[in-house]
């Protein structure tokens, strides 16, 4: 399921969709790294979710089958 990580700027805010919990978790974590710690994931039908959940889909999709 594809995700949409964001961030604000000042303003206004940047973000990006990735594929997967585990590339939304990774981006995160580069929005954090330049100084960006606040960040808000959502699903494409704009559900926000939390860290915990994304973090959670993440460990299931170690377990899907590719």
């Amino acid at each position: 399921m594809p995700y949409h990580v964001y961030t604000k700027n000042g303003a206004g805010a940047f973000g990006v969709v990735v594929e997967t919990a585990r590339e939304a978790l990774a981006k995160a974590a580069q929005f954090a790294e330049d100084g960006h710690p606040e960040v808000v994931f959502k699903d494409l039908l704009g559900n926000i979710l939390t860290y915990s959940a994304v973090n959670a889909l993440a460990e299931s999709e170690d377990g899907a089958p590719a």
